[in-house]
């Protein structure tokens, strides 16, 4: 692992511990841009999913009302396109 993705790697965990999981999503984003294939990017990225997993099944079981989604569903979707899961955590 470079120094970079190491970097990029921390970043990102750190940014969702923040709870800044758009901010997590875009910082993957880009390092995937460099290089489409980068386990540890993609394992930062599956931490971000799992959490945004999380949320939404929380948001899920306490709203009587299921029009109203999750505010972060929206970056679970587009994370799941780069780490190529589904909904429910399966590739």
């Amino acid at each position: 692992m470079t120094l970079t993705t190491k970097l990029k790697k921390r970043q990102i965990i750190s940014l969702v511990k923040n709870g800044k999981y758009e901010q997590a999503y875009l910082v993957g984003s880009q390092a995937l841009n460099t290089n489409p294939n980068n386990q540890d990017i993609l394992e930062a990225l599956r931490y971000l999913t799992t959490r945004l997993r999380s949320l939404s099944m929380d948001f899920a079981s306490k709203k009587s009302n299921y029009a109203q989604h999750c505010p972060t569903d929206d970056i679970l979707e587009q994370a799941n396109k780069l780490t190529g899961e589904d909904f429910y955590g399966n590739y």
